[in-house]
This record gives C-alpha cells, sequence and structure tokens, in this order.
C-alpha cells in the first residue's frame, strides 16, 4: 500500500501545468508552464519594433520586466515571442500559428514618424501551448508604438 502512495504523490507532483486565464478580458496575457511560470503580463508601454530594425513591436510590462514581442518575418510568418530581456536565453517563449488554436496578429502603420521610427499599431489574440507544456492565452493591444 505504501508503494502505490509514493507512485500517485509523484504523479501528481509531475503534472503538467493547467492552462492559464487572463485576469482581465482584454490587455493581459496570461502565461504557465516551465518556461516562464504563471504570470499576468499586462503591458503598459509599446515601443515599435523599428528602433531595433525589425518589423513588429514590443509591448512591454514595466511591473514585470516581461515583454511581449510581435514579428513579422517576410518569408515564414508571423511570431510572437515572450521574454525576460534580463534571462534572454532561458525565459523565453517562441509562439507561431502551428502552436496556437488562436493565433491573430495585427500589424498596422501609424500616422506618424519621429527621427525614422514609424509609429505602429498592434493587437495581438492568443490561445497557445506548445510540445513542452508551456502556455499563453489572451489579447494585447496598442495604438500607438514609437
Amino acid at each position: 500500500a505504501a508503494l502505490v502512495l509514493v507512485g500517485l504523490a509523484s504523479a501528481c507532483a509531475s503534472a503538467p501545468p493547467a492552462k492559464p486565464k487572463p485576469n482581465e478580458p482584454t490587455n493581459t496575457i496570461a502565461t504557465s508552464g516551465p518556461k516562464l511560470g504563471a504570470q499576468q503580463i499586462e503591458p503598459t508601454k509599446c515601443i515599435s519594433g523599428g528602433r531595433y530594425l525589425f518589423l513588429g513591436v514590443d509591448l512591454i510590462d514595466e511591473r514585470s520586466g516581461l515583454i511581449v514581442r510581435l514579428v513579422y518575418d517576410p518569408l515564414r510568418d508571423e511570431f510572437v515571442r515572450i521574454f525576460d530581456p534580463k534571462l534572454n536565453e532561458t525565459r523565453t517563449l517562441i509562439l507561431s500559428r502551428a502552436n496556437c488554436k488562436t493565433f491573430k496578429a495585427d500589424l498596422t502603420f501609424g500616422d506618424s514618424m519621429v527621427n525614422g521610427i514609424r509609429e505602429m499599431k498592434a493587437s495581438i489574440d492568443l490561445d497557445c501551448e506548445t510540445p513542452g507544456g508551456n502556455f499563453a492565452v489572451g489579447k494585447v493591444a496598442s495604438e500607438s508604438c514609437l
């Protein structure tokens, strides 16, 4: 009987993370899994990817420091990368249509340009699960990314 209890306890300890739910219906992406853990990402700042020489935007949660990056790759498609810039290699999650039930990304040019950087407008709607057991679910948007 003791062996059965030990086996059940270890099975429970290794259960995959549950699919997260955003705290708010908009402007929040919830994550769970080994890459980022349980997070509620609520971007408060948006920067045009033109500053870093890519077509896309960085939506930044200034509280946690996490970044939701939307990148348009003209050869392959859109990608979303959620990452911690301080731990770039270890705390990063890359999402594409291939591992998402919902992957809606919209990126348009705004009306202004400052120092050669075009203003961008972006919206992202995700419901994703990677093969490694990482989840990202929610919607974020910004009307002005410079």
